[in-house]
């Protein structure tokens, strides 16, 4: 018998799956439905543990001037517009959570190196606000657990 597909979100751990629970909400307070990566990088920058923290050391800010950053190029052009392509976030969850090993589970550091990959992130475009390179954060996460 076929067993039915689960959402690709629980491949992910806890952590992860938190992190994209207030990616969510932060998505519905702006009025939107679905989740960006520029609310994902900024929901895991926020949290008061080692991967926030490690976030915000790799991009050299502070959680307000993050939030400025998101800010700014959330006003910056249509929320429609804000990654491309516009299933970037789906397309990263697959690549990422295709790529484990069974029984394993997969990071939200790890997300986030998968979606600094595209130059058409919100997350991308806001690291470079903040005047970093997404290919040297990423590089930086890949390091993080």
């Amino acid at each position: 018998m076929k067993q039915p597909r689960r959402h690709r979100v629980a491949d992910f751990d806890q952590h992860a799956r938190a992190v994209l629970g207030d990616a969510q909400k932060e998505a519905e307070a702006r009025g939107g439905t679905f989740v960006l990566s520029g609310f994902i990088l900024l929901a895991a920058a926020s949290g008061q543990d080692a991967v926030g923290i490690a976030l915000l050391v790799s991009m050299n800010t502070n959680l307000a001037t993050l939030m400025n950053a998101v800010e700014a190029e959330w006003s910056s052009r249509s929320p429609y517009l804000q990654d491309a392509p516009p299933t970037l976030v789906n397309e990263s969850i697959n690549a990422v959570a295709g790529a484990i090993e069974p029984g394993s589970t997969a990071s939200v550091t790890s997300l986030l190196v998968a979606m600094l990959a595209y130059e058409g992130s919100m997350a991308s475009r806001i690291v470079a606000r903040l005047g970093v390179t997404p290919k040297q954060l990423a590089s930086n996460l890949a390091h993080i657990t």
